[in-house]
């Protein structure tokens, strides 16, 4: 909600594939910080996507990526935003996550403390945040958590 009139003044299309809300996924984490990280690169997405479509989408699994610094063997939940603007290219991805780092095209818009900052706070929670991009395609940004509704429960004593 926080970022629909964002999305609906630049025209796009913005789908949340969430089954319920974030807030009711398994993880480990502090739902308050979750929240500013998913509206943060829920803003980015409407921010540097000229038209088109923004999705958020959640899925789990055993095994994350192995660009993911994990504090831990899983089962991960995964928060997804993407959208189908320009991609980031191969060579700026891997500093985008850097405080003060702007893509060459972004503009003026912000300090380049975002990403940084929410990856931080990802992995201040034993997660992380990464992201995928094809030029031309648009990226992906993965919020990576801990699973807990397959945590082993502890005996009462």
């Amino acid at each position: 909600m926080l970022v629909d009139p964002q999305a609906e003044a630049k025209g796009l299309t913005l789908t949340n594939s969430v089954s319920g809300s974030v807030a009711d996924l398994c993880y480990g984490g502090d739902e308050s910080r979750v929240r500013q990280i998913v509206v943060n690169l829920l803003a980015n997405a409407v921010k540097f996507t000229p038209g088109g479509r923004v999705t958020l989408s959640a899925g789990s699994t055993q095994q994350a990526p192995p660009d993911a610094q994990l504090g831990g063997p899983g089962p991960w939940v995964f928060i997804r935003v993407e959208d189908n603007g320009e991609g980031i290219p191969v060579d700026h991805l891997s500093t985008i996550f850097e405080p003060y780092e702007q893509l060459p095209n972004a503009g003026a818009e912000g300090a380049g403390l975002g990403l940084a900052i929410s990856q931080r706070r990802a992995r201040l929670m034993g997660g992380d945040l990464t992201a995928t991009s094809v030029a031309g395609v648009g990226p992906s940004f993965f919020l990576w958590l801990e699973n807990v509704a397959t945590r082993p429960a502890v005996p009462a004593e």
